[in-house]
């Protein structure tokens, strides 16, 4: 499937169908089935934030490892290990990396249509 390398100055991945994004402290890996459904994973480094994130599918996280918070639609969350959230269509959200500890989620997401 994917090897995915990292060091401090290089980020290798080897990787067939999928997506790799990596900017501004974060990583995302993802792949998508049929244009209706996907999955993946991400990575925050500590002291990063993804962007304000909102869109048309429903989406599920699993936290893997690490610590931050989570805003959705207005109300704060803390995020740890096993923490699962879920979002509805054109929910607002944004992941807070601590300081101290990036973060590690799998993901999935699908249409309702």
């Amino acid at each position: 499937d994917g090897v995915i390398l990292f060091n401090k100055k290089t980020l290798c991945a080897f990787s067939l169908g999928r997506n790799l994004i990596s900017e501004n402290g974060v990583l995302i890996i993802e792949h998508e089935l049929k244009k209706r459904y996907g999955f993946g994973f991400f990575i925050v480094s500590s002291g990063y934030a993804t962007g304000i994130d909102a869109h048309q599918v429903r989406e599920t996280w699993l936290v893997i490892s690490g610590q931050g918070r989570l805003s959705r639609g207005g109300d704060e969350y803390d995020v740890l290990p096993g923490s699962i959230f879920a979002f509805s269509p054109f929910q607002k959200h944004q992941l807070f990396a601590s300081k101290s500890q990036a973060i590690t989620v799998f993901n999935i997401w699908w249409h309702d249509d």
